[in-house]
């Protein structure tokens, strides 16, 4: 049978006991400030962490109301071109009517002038023409007297008709 040193064996064990006791006792507080500053240092970060997502959120809400607001702006905008340019097209197409009509008018007023001046000038053309033919024929068959009666007659009923 073998012997078990059982008086070694607890001297050992009680050494291993104190040893294990004094060095959790000595290094007690070392580890437990070392876990402290981590725990702290831990807090740290996540309150920095916290308080930058915090001011992200702030940003990029205040970023989408920035957003937001461009939005309505631009839309205004586009708005204001569109009526805007819808008004200066209905004030061209007005403007352009009204050049159309006084165009118009002005060429109906240079015809009628035109016209009227060129109706007296065949009129009297005609009048001339007539009155040489008349004065070719009437010499071998009136009197002066009649002649100038039937002229003054002829005068009188083409200047009626003009």
């Amino acid at each position: 049978m073998v012997e078990i040193p059982y008086k070694e064996l607890a001297i050992k064990a009680f050494n291993l006991g104190l040893l294990v006791a004094g060095g959790a006792y000595l290094l007690r507080a070392r580890v437990r400030a070392l876990f402290q500053q981590r725990r702290e240092r831990f807090d740290g970060e996540i309150r920095g962490a916290a308080e930058s997502l915090a001011e992200a959120h702030r940003r990029l809400a205040a970023a989408e109301q920035e957003v937001a607001g461009l939005e309505a702006r631009a839309a205004a905008l586009v708005e204001e071109a569109r009526s805007g340019g819808e008004a200066e097209r209905r004030a061209l197409l007005e403007r352009g009517r009204r050049l159309a009509e006084l165009i118009r008018a002005n060429g109906l007023k240079a015809a009628d002038t035109e016209g009227a001046g060129l109706r007296k000038r065949l009129i009297l053309e005609s009048l001339e023409r007539a009155l040489a033919a008349v004065r070719e024929k009437l010499p071998g068959e009136l009197g002066a007297r009649e002649q100038r009666a039937y002229l003054d007659d002829f005068v009188d009923e083409v200047a009626g008709h003009g």
